[in-house]
C-alpha cells in the first residue's frame, strides 16, 4: 500500500494565457502567485502582472479560487488557455 504525501505549506508561481475567444491568438499573460497553508486553510492568489486591469484581475482571482484545488497544484497543473468569455460569464445556478 502506497503512502500519500501532503504539502502543509506551499507557494507556487505560474503563468496563465488569457485569450479573447477560444479561436483567438490575441490575449494577455498573467503571472499568478498562489499561497496555501493546510493547517490554517489559507488560500490566496495574487496577480503579479502590472498590465492586467484591476477588474480583470479580481475576476481572474475569483475564477481561480472557485476552480483550483491546492492538491491539483501539488500534483502539477496542466497548462491550458483560459478564455475571457468564460472568465466573464455569470456563474450558472444549475
Amino acid at each position: 500500500m502506497g503512502n500519500r504525501r501532503f504539502v502543509n505549506n506551499m507557494m507556487s508561481v505560474f503563468d496563465l494565457e488569457i485569450a479573447e475567444t477560444s479561436n483567438s491568438s490575441r490575449g494577455i499573460f498573467a503571472r499568478v502567485v498562489f499561497e496555501y497553508n493546510r493547517r490554517t486553510g489559507l488560500r490566496s492568489f495574487r496577480i503579479l502582472s502590472p498590465g492586467i486591469p484591476g477588474s480583470i484581475a479580481s475576476k481572474l482571482i475569483a475564477w481561480l479560487e472557485k476552480n483550483v484545488d491546492p492538491e491539483d497544484i501539488e500534483l502539477g497543473l496542466e497548462s491550458r488557455k483560459l478564455v475571457v468569455e468564460n472568465l466573464l460569464a455569470q456563474p450558472s445556478l444549475s
